[in-house]
């Protein structure tokens, strides 16, 4: 189950709750006051994390040896951006997404699975919202072992009528703006395992207008969400984030990263 249903279980409850006793007003406004309490609680949370870690990452690299020299402790490594090779990929309308040198932290079957399943997790969603040109030659996986070094690469047309994605020799294309946001959700572990999350919007969400109950009548089935097949790291978040990012560039999609801590 996504993660992101762990926030809309609860409020969906209380809504259902109140609006059954006190009508569908009062359940409208206990479905805001519900996940409005869950954000808070997950900001809160996850800035106090956030600064902890800071400290610990600060206080590992300035811990004394015995003699008084500095020595480095238990630093997490993270992606070093090349940002002006990025733009350059970009604008050419082809990059890489999860480099190797992206999660020196995974193994390279570990990394493997990663890409495939988000391979896997983006030819299904779209599939299922939109018409998609699959380039049939070997499914993910087949053909290579393994240890072999796979290449996850989103691309877009020149003109930006289509983009799609490659992983080895398959991919599949799509009209080029048919993606309209997708959210990633990275909640380091705390009670839970933690873990990522994906949410892919195949409609403007932004511009809808009504009522709650009328725009997530159209949201709902314009909406795709998978989670990530990896354990949580700091290494893996950042580079994840990194290629939403980059497949949202690809596909003009809006993009929104939410972090907090699996409670």
């Amino acid at each position: 189950m996504p993660l992101l249903f762990l926030l809309i279980l609860p409020a969906a409850f209380a809504g259902r709750f109140a609006g059954v006793r006190f009508g569908f007003w009062a359940g409208l406004a206990a479905v805001v006051v519900t996940l409005a309490g869950e954000m808070a609680a997950i900001v809160v949370i996850g800035n106090a994390f956030g600064k902890r870690r800071e400290g610990q990452s600060a206080l590992n690299e300035r811990r004394p040896e015995p003699g008084g020299r500095a020595r480095p402790v238990n630093v997490v490594t993270v992606p070093v951006r090349d940002r002006e090779a990025e733009a350059v990929a970009l604008k050419s309308g082809s990059i890489t997404l999860i480099p190797a040198d992206s999660v020196r932290g995974l193994d390279r079957p570990t990394r493997n699975k990663l890409i495939r399943k988000l391979y896997a997790s983006l030819k299904d969603a779209f599939e299922r919202q939109v018409q998609i040109e699959v380039q049939q030659s070997v499914t993910p996986g087949e053909g290579a072992s393994e240890e072999s070094e796979l290449q996850f690469i989103a691309v877009r047309s020149p003109d930006g009528s289509r983009a799609g994605f490659t992983l080895g020799s398959e991919g599949f294309s799509f009209a080029g703006h048919a993606l309209k946001a997708i959210e990633l959700w990275s909640l380091a572990p705390a009670k839970g395992g933690g873990g990522f999350s994906a949410s892919l919007y195949f409609i403007d969400k932004d511009a809808l207008q009504g009522s709650f109950n009328e725009k997530w009548s159209l949201i709902g089935p314009r909406l795709v969400s998978f989670d990530f097949d990896v354990d949580y790291s700091e290494e893996a978040a950042a580079a994840i984030a990194i290629a939403v990012e980059h497949i949202a560039a690809m596909t003009g999609a809006k993009f929104e990263i939410h972090e907090g801590v699996d409670v």
